[in-house]
Order: C-alpha cells, then sequence, then structure tokens
C-alpha cells in the first residue's frame, strides 16, 4: 500500500509498526496540544495501548503517511472494522486522522483513500470518518466533501 502525492516531498502510506510507535504518540501529543481536547492532558500509555491493539487486532490498523525514503511518520489514522451493533453490516470507524500541519492537504487526501481501501477490503459497506478536534474544521469538511463523504451524522458537545 504506497501512494505519493504530488507538489510536495513523497509520501508513502503503510501500515504502522511496532517500530513506529513512540512517533505515533508523539505526533498525537502534538495534535493533542492544538485540539479542543488540549484542557484534558493526553494520556501517552492509553494513547500507546489502542494504536498497539489496532495493530495486533486482523480488525484494525494504524496507517501512517511517511516522508521521503525515511520512515518519519508526518500523519496517521487510526482504524477499526467492526459489526454493526443494530444490522447484520459492518462498518469502519476511524479514531482520529493525525497530521503535522505542514502536511495536512496531501497526507491527509492519501490517508482517507487509503482507509476507504482497506475498509471495502475488510468488508465495511460504510467508512465513517468524522471531525472532533476542533481544529480547521471547516477545511477538513471540504475536503472530506472532495473526497467524497457525504454529511451523514452531526455530533454536538
Amino acid at each position: 500500500m504506497v501512494a505519493v502525492a504530488e507538489g510536495i516531498a513523497s509520501l508513502a502510506i503503510l501500515p504502522a509498526k511496532k517500530g513506529d510507535l513512540s512517533a505515533l504518540v508523539e505526533l498525537a501529543a502534538q495534535v493533542h496540544e492544538e485540539s479542543q481536547w488540549a484542557r484534558f492532558p493526553l494520556d501517552r500509555s492509553r494513547t500507546r495501548t489502542l494504536l498497539s491493539s489496532l495493530m495486533e487486532s486482523p480488525d484494525g490498523v494504524v496507517l501512517i503517511a511517511v516522508e521521503g525514503g525515511e520512515r518519519r511518520v508526518v500523519a496517521s489514522v487510526a482504524c477499526l472494522v467492526s459489526d454493526h451493533p443494530f444490522m447484520a453490516v459492518r462498518i469502519a470507524i476511524e479514531f482520529g486522522v493525525l497530521c503535522k500541519s505542514e502536511h495536512s492537504g496531501a497526507a491527509v487526501a492519501l490517508l482517507v483513500r487509503a482507509y476507504e481501501d482497506w475498509a471495502k477490503k475488510r468488508g465495511a459497506v460504510v467508512a465513517q470518518i468524522g471531525i472532533t478536534d476542533g481544529v480547521e474544521q471547516e477545511r477538513t469538511a471540504q475536503l472530506y466533501s472532495h473526497l467524497g463523504f457525504a454529511l451523514t451524522n452531526v455530533l454536538r458537545s
């Protein structure tokens, strides 16, 4: 699973490995500080456990965008496919799209496409994606619409 973005340093989309966990937790911490959740401390151990369990699960994956020939993580999406609680179908959910701001457009687009492909291969009838961090909501919503995602739910807090 490799994709390359045009106009910026090449980005490859790959499944994360255990060796990527420290970089992923650090990315989560950076994104967390910019989010509406920054008022609560990030639990790095809990974050590491979630990411690790998704990597180990046949129904989960953490996809990463790495820059150039190095394995420098610049973005990620943590995903799970599961049975819908009320219907006999499988759905995909993401636990978060995390991205360094300088790579936000291309990296997020590539990750979202890879997430959709991964979900379809695992039998999901729909891949859901949300915007819950409070950062660049309109811009992210426009990107998701451009990628073919329709607004189907509204979450308020």
